[in-house]
Protein backbone atom coordinates (compact mmCIF):
# COMPACT_ATOMS: atom_id res chain seq x y z
CA UNK A 1 0.00 0.00 0.00
CA UNK A 2 1.06 3.37 -0.84
CA UNK A 3 0.89 6.09 1.63
CA UNK A 4 0.15 9.61 0.55
CA UNK A 5 1.01 12.30 2.99
CA UNK A 6 -1.76 14.58 4.13
CA UNK A 7 -2.09 17.86 2.33
CA UNK A 8 -1.94 21.00 4.27
CA UNK A 9 -4.73 23.46 4.06
CA UNK A 10 -3.11 26.76 4.50
CA UNK A 11 -0.46 28.62 2.66
CA UNK A 12 2.32 26.66 1.38
CA UNK A 13 5.53 27.63 2.94
CA UNK A 14 7.45 27.83 -0.17
CA UNK A 15 5.89 30.02 -2.84
CA UNK A 16 7.41 30.28 -6.18
CA UNK A 17 7.07 33.61 -7.85
CA UNK A 18 6.64 33.24 -11.52
CA UNK A 19 7.34 36.11 -13.75
CA UNK A 20 5.83 36.53 -17.16
CA UNK A 21 7.05 38.76 -19.76
CA UNK A 22 4.47 40.65 -21.85
CA UNK A 23 5.62 41.51 -25.29
CA UNK A 24 3.70 44.26 -27.11
CA UNK A 25 1.73 43.06 -30.16
CA UNK A 26 2.45 44.28 -33.58
CA UNK A 27 0.18 46.78 -35.32
CA UNK A 28 -1.05 44.24 -37.86
CA UNK A 29 -2.06 41.84 -35.11
CA UNK A 30 -3.86 44.62 -33.19
CA UNK A 31 -5.74 45.66 -36.34
CA UNK A 32 -6.74 42.06 -37.00
CA UNK A 33 -7.95 41.67 -33.41
CA UNK A 34 -10.00 44.87 -33.73
CA UNK A 35 -11.59 43.65 -36.96
CA UNK A 36 -12.45 40.32 -35.34
CA UNK A 37 -14.00 42.13 -32.36
CA UNK A 38 -16.01 44.35 -34.75
CA UNK A 39 -17.19 41.30 -36.70
CA UNK A 40 -18.23 39.51 -33.50
CA UNK A 41 -20.08 42.57 -32.17
CA UNK A 42 -21.88 43.19 -35.47
CA UNK A 43 -22.91 39.52 -35.73
CA UNK A 44 -24.23 39.65 -32.14
CA UNK A 45 -26.22 42.79 -32.98
CA UNK A 46 -27.60 41.04 -36.08
CA UNK A 47 -28.67 38.02 -34.02
CA UNK A 48 -30.32 40.30 -31.45
CA UNK A 49 -32.11 42.21 -34.22
CA UNK A 50 -33.36 39.00 -35.84
CA UNK A 51 -34.57 37.61 -32.51
CA UNK A 52 -36.43 40.87 -31.75
CA UNK A 53 -37.99 40.83 -35.22
CA UNK A 54 -39.08 37.23 -34.70
CA UNK A 55 -40.55 38.17 -31.30
CA UNK A 56 -42.48 41.06 -32.86
CA UNK A 57 -43.82 38.78 -35.61
CA UNK A 58 -44.97 36.30 -32.96
CA UNK A 59 -46.71 39.12 -31.07
CA UNK A 60 -48.41 40.29 -34.27
CA UNK A 61 -49.53 36.76 -35.01
CA UNK A 62 -51.08 36.62 -31.52
CA UNK A 63 -52.99 39.78 -32.34
CA UNK A 64 -54.10 38.14 -35.56
CA UNK A 65 -55.30 35.16 -33.51
CA UNK A 66 -57.52 37.50 -31.50
CA UNK A 67 -58.95 39.08 -34.64
CA UNK A 68 -59.47 35.62 -36.13
CA UNK A 69 -61.33 34.56 -32.98
CA UNK A 70 -63.53 37.66 -33.25
CA UNK A 71 -64.26 36.89 -36.91
CA UNK A 72 -65.10 33.30 -35.96
CA UNK A 73 -67.57 34.61 -33.37
CA UNK A 74 -69.15 36.82 -36.05
CA UNK A 75 -69.41 33.83 -38.38
CA UNK A 76 -71.05 31.74 -35.64
CA UNK A 77 -73.56 34.55 -34.98
CA UNK A 78 -74.37 34.72 -38.69
CA UNK A 79 -74.81 30.95 -38.81
CA UNK A 80 -77.17 31.15 -35.82
CA UNK A 81 -79.22 33.82 -37.60
CA UNK A 82 -79.32 31.68 -40.75
CA UNK A 83 -80.47 28.68 -38.70
CA UNK A 84 -83.24 30.75 -37.08
CA UNK A 85 -84.33 32.06 -40.48
CA UNK A 86 -84.33 28.53 -41.87
CA UNK A 87 -86.46 27.32 -38.94
CA UNK A 88 -88.90 30.20 -39.46
CA UNK A 89 -89.07 29.46 -43.20
CA UNK A 90 -89.61 25.78 -42.50
CA UNK A 91 -92.50 26.54 -40.14
CA UNK A 92 -94.08 28.85 -42.74
CA UNK A 93 -93.78 26.19 -45.46
CA UNK A 94 -95.31 23.61 -43.10
CA UNK A 95 -98.21 25.96 -42.33
CA UNK A 96 -98.71 26.64 -46.05
CA UNK A 97 -98.65 22.91 -46.84
CA UNK A 98 -101.37 22.40 -44.20
CA UNK A 99 -103.48 25.16 -45.77
CA UNK A 100 -102.88 23.98 -49.34
CA UNK A 101 -105.62 21.27 -49.36
CA UNK A 102 -108.15 23.85 -48.12
CA UNK A 103 -107.13 26.25 -50.86
CA UNK A 104 -107.33 23.46 -53.46
CA UNK A 105 -110.85 22.60 -52.24
CA UNK A 106 -111.90 26.24 -52.56
CA UNK A 107 -110.43 26.40 -56.06
CA UNK A 108 -112.36 23.24 -57.01
CA UNK A 109 -115.60 24.81 -55.75
CA UNK A 110 -114.92 28.00 -57.71
CA UNK A 111 -114.17 25.98 -60.87
CA UNK A 112 -117.42 24.02 -60.48
CA UNK A 113 -119.35 27.26 -59.98
CA UNK A 114 -117.70 28.81 -63.07
CA UNK A 115 -118.55 25.73 -65.15
CA UNK A 116 -122.16 25.86 -63.96
CA UNK A 117 -122.46 29.53 -64.86
CA UNK A 118 -120.99 28.91 -68.30
CA UNK A 119 -123.40 26.04 -69.04
CA UNK A 120 -126.66 27.83 -68.51
CA UNK A 121 -129.14 29.40 -66.13
CA UNK A 122 -128.35 27.13 -63.20
CA UNK A 123 -126.17 29.69 -61.51
CA UNK A 124 -127.22 32.82 -59.67
CA UNK A 125 -128.11 35.66 -61.99
CA UNK A 126 -127.64 39.05 -60.34
CA UNK A 127 -130.02 40.71 -62.83
CA UNK A 128 -133.09 38.80 -61.66
CA UNK A 129 -135.00 40.32 -58.76
CA UNK A 130 -136.42 38.01 -56.18
CA UNK A 131 -139.52 38.93 -54.18
CA UNK A 132 -138.64 39.74 -50.60
CA UNK A 133 -140.68 38.03 -47.88
CA UNK A 134 -143.27 40.10 -46.05
CA UNK A 135 -141.98 40.72 -42.56
CA UNK A 136 -143.99 42.83 -40.11
CA UNK A 137 -142.15 44.28 -37.16
CA UNK A 138 -144.15 45.40 -34.15
CA UNK A 139 -142.61 47.68 -31.59
CA UNK A 140 -144.90 46.81 -28.67
CA UNK A 141 -143.21 43.47 -27.98
CA UNK A 142 -145.59 41.15 -29.81
CA UNK A 143 -143.50 39.82 -32.65
CA UNK A 144 -145.12 38.02 -35.51
CA UNK A 145 -143.32 36.95 -38.62
CA UNK A 146 -145.23 36.34 -41.81
CA UNK A 147 -143.52 34.15 -44.28
CA UNK A 148 -144.19 33.62 -47.90
CA UNK A 149 -146.18 30.49 -47.11
CA UNK A 150 -148.36 32.47 -44.61
CA UNK A 151 -147.34 30.67 -41.42
CA UNK A 152 -147.27 32.69 -38.20
CA UNK A 153 -144.72 32.35 -35.49
CA UNK A 154 -145.34 34.21 -32.25
CA UNK A 155 -143.08 34.44 -29.30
Amino acid sequence: MEHNPRRRRGRTRATLIQTRSFAPKSKISALFDSLCNLLIMSSLMGVIFLSLEHHCNVCRSKCDVFSIAKELNDISNNLTDMKNSYTYLESRILKFSEELPKIEGQVDILEALANTIERGNFGWNPKTHLALPNVDVFLNGDFKVKRANKTKISW
